[in-house]
């Protein structure tokens, strides 16, 4: 049998076993499959330890944003006959304001039409909205009319009057607007909506009476109030 042989760091062979003597084998025990399993546990263990592995989350697919239609934003749904405005909380009603100059009034005129003002705001309990808007000035009648005595007239000096008066209602038109204020009156149906008109009427009789406005003008009003950068006519 040979003598095992070990070298060292300088590359000598050096004897380790003497002559005679008989190297034992080695036996390394096999695993089995049960014990093998314990120890992939032991080591999955470890791992989920280590890393702290959690549980994935399902991925939930993103939903395309819809947009709102007109219809479905603003609360109007409809007018009737008689103005009444229905809305998805109830219904509307719009007064407006005649409009007072108390810079040209008396001291007691001027001091009637405040407090009078003030007992509105004290005595009348539902919601109200005061709006004020800027309506360019209509003067297609006056244009119209001016405009058909311009094709009947043969006087050169009366028509050169016409065409000045004419150019002074188209530059009113274009350039000049009236400042309006609307009153909005407020009710959860069309009784209370009622009840709420009259008192209005009644309390702004001494200061400022509220006149009825058209159908096609609140139309207007509303479309200006949801479209601000808009020109009505």
């Amino acid at each position: 049998m040979k003598n095992q042989i070990d070298r060292t760091q300088e590359g000598e062979e050096i004897d380790l076993t003497q002559e005679g003597e008989e190297i034992e084998p080695i036996i390394i025990a096999t695993p089995t499959n049960e014990e093998k399993e314990k120890v992939s546990e032991k080591i999955q263990k470890l791992i989920r330890k280590v890393t702290k592995e959690r549980p994935k989350k399902e991925i939930k697919e993103k939903k395309n944003k819809v947009l709102s239609y007109t219809p479905d934003v603003l609360p109007f749904i409809d007018i009737d006959d008689f103005g009444n405005i229905e809305c998805k909380y109830g219904y509307l009603y719009i007064y407006q304001i005649e409009s007072v100059d108390i810079s040209t009034l008396n001291e007691i005129d001027a001091e009637r039409i405040i407090l009078s003002r003030t007992k509105f705001f004290r005595s009348y309990t539902d919601d109200i909205k005061e709006v004020m808007l800027n309506f360019p000035v209509n003067t297609e009648p006056q244009q119209q009319y001016i405009k058909l005595k311009m094709s009947k007239t043969t006087n050169r000096s009366h028509l050169k009057h016409l065409k000045r008066k004419l150019f002074q209602l188209e530059y009113l038109e274009k350039n000049r607007v009236n400042r309006e204020c609307y009153l909005f009156i407020y009710g959860s149906d069309l009784e209370v909506l009622e009840n709420n008109k009259q008192s209005a009427r009644r309390l702004f009789k001494t200061s400022a009476p509220l006149i009825e406005v058209p159908n096609y003008k609140k139309v207007s009003i509303l479309y200006k109030l949801n479209n601000p950068n808009s020109k009505i006519i």
